[in-house]
């Protein structure tokens, strides 16, 4: 059951920390394709 409850609460911390990472992963990709595209 102690496993059970730290899963529960593990499972969305990871899931909101993968989140986080592919925006932030995205936003770095379009930055630079929106920094390129301004250089031509």
């Amino acid at each position: 059951e102690v496993v059970l409850s730290v899963t529960l609460i593990g499972s969305p911390i990871i899931y909101l920390l993968q989140i986080k990472v592919a925006y932030r992963k995205t936003k770095n990709i379009i930055a630079r394709i929106v920094k390129m595209t301004l250089d031509l």
